[in-house]
């Protein structure tokens, strides 16, 4: 128990951290988004208020709309923390392969050829009656999903985090709940994003 208090405490201090951050870029993004939308539209009269309403205002409310979800600031509100485990499903979807003397996934300008890649899909039922749906992507991370979660156990996802402890059993690797990287047996901490990681006690 002590160890799931800590993982939650390391989770919501570190996502309340890159929250402040996010927020800050937004600020920033709108006042400079926004003012030169306003110093546009008086010199333009594609955007002008008067004859084109529409077009300024679409332009306006899509600028609020591009740090929401960059940012992702809509998880706040659709977070599940108790949940039951319902459904493990296995999905295959258009992707970037892996090279055949590479363990990392492609990135985008690497991409040499496309394939299926592996996806499981983990479906929790809330103790509010609603579903919430996990994807773990990639062939690594499906098979994590599919060797930590089972049908029936119960799981905990803190705010912040992307995806849900399970009380009921220990990962096969430490994982990270708040951005999905699989890390070595012997990692203390996420080497991508830095946060703590879910782990056998």
């Amino acid at each position: 128990m002590g160890n799931k208090d800590q993982l939650v405490n390391s989770i919501r201090k570190f996502g309340v951290r890159k929250l402040r951050k996010n927020i800050i870029k937004s600020v920033a993004f709108y006042a400079v988004s926004i003012v030169c939308l306003f110093l546009i539209e008086s010199s333009n009269e594609l955007l002008s208020r008067k004859n084109n309403p529409v077009v300024f205002w679409s332009i306006f409310v899509l600028l609020i709309l591009i740090p929401i979800i960059r940012y992702r600031f809509y998880r706040l509100f659709f977070y599940c923390e108790y949940g039951e485990v319902t459904e493990i499903i296995n999905k295959r979807v258009l992707g970037a392969k892996k090279k055949e003397n590479e363990s990392t996934i492609l990135t985008y300008g690497q991409i040499t050829m496309m394939g299926a890649i592996e996806v499981c899909v983990i479906t929790v039922r809330t103790r509010r009656g609603t579903y919430r749906e996990y994807a773990f992507s990639r062939d690594e991370m499906a098979n994590f999903a599919r060797a930590s979660y089972q049908v029936g156990d119960t799981v905990f996802c803190p705010l912040f985090a992307k995806y849900p402890y399970n009380e009921m059993r220990e990962p096969s690797r430490p994982f990270c709940l708040f951005c999905g990287e699989i890390e070595e047996s012997d990692s203390q901490a996420c080497l991508k994003c830095g946060g703590e990681l879910w782990k056998k006690i």
